[in-house]
């Protein structure tokens, strides 16, 4: 099976006024990925990314990347939670407080990614970078496109990557990584 891969990324939101995972899209992009640009927004994250591979069906792999600005490191999800609690709005002033994501009785609490986690440890290592596991990828807009992929496209295998700030990890380097991490998939 050939594999076709799409990486997200989100555009800036609160007071991350540069989003290294927006930033990195465009030199994947030029380096053969396809990525996509989703916005900071509960209501239209998942349907701009659902829109987008109602055209394109092709995909075997979906990677969202994120910014996780209080983390010091690279790190990627285990778990997407049905559960949305905003701490800031997302960028349509939208905040949601304790709810589910889907309130269907046969939705479930948790869906594990599909992608290897002890895989992308190595990866990090080659790197570098100290990458490690979260377990599960918080309560705001991250976390609901992750449920959501994940609840909608059991065919894909897909994931969630967070990313530190700028600073603390070079788009260069994480642009490197996130090739290589494809690339041997």
């Amino acid at each position: 099976m050939n594999k076709k891969i799409l990486i997200t990324g989100f555009e800036p939101f609160g007071k991350n006024e540069f989003n290294p995972s927006k930033e990195v899209l465009e030199p994947l992009s030029y380096r053969g990925i396809d990525t996509l640009l989703l916005p900071v927004s509960f209501e239209k994250a998942f349907f701009v990314l659902q829109k987008y591979l109602n055209v394109n069906v092709h995909y075997t792999h979906l990677i969202h990347l994120g910014i996780a600005s209080d983390r010091d490191f690279i790190s990627i999800e285990k778990i997407a939670i049905n559960y949305k609690n905003a701490a800031i709005p997302d960028n349509d002033g939208i905040k949601p407080i304790a709810e589910k994501i889907q309130n269907s009785k046969t939705a479930p609490d948790g869906v594990f990614t599909r992608i290897s986690t002890k895989f992308f440890l190595d990866c990090s290592k080659q790197f570098d970078l100290n990458g490690y596991i979260s377990f599960h990828a918080g309560t705001y807009v991250c976390n609901d496109l992750l449920y959501k992929s994940l609840t909608n496209y059991p065919e894909l295998k897909i994931t969630f990557i967070h990313v530190p700030k700028a600073e603390k990890l070079a788009i260069d380097k994480l642009e490197d990584f996130l090739i290589y991490f494809t690339q041997n998939l």
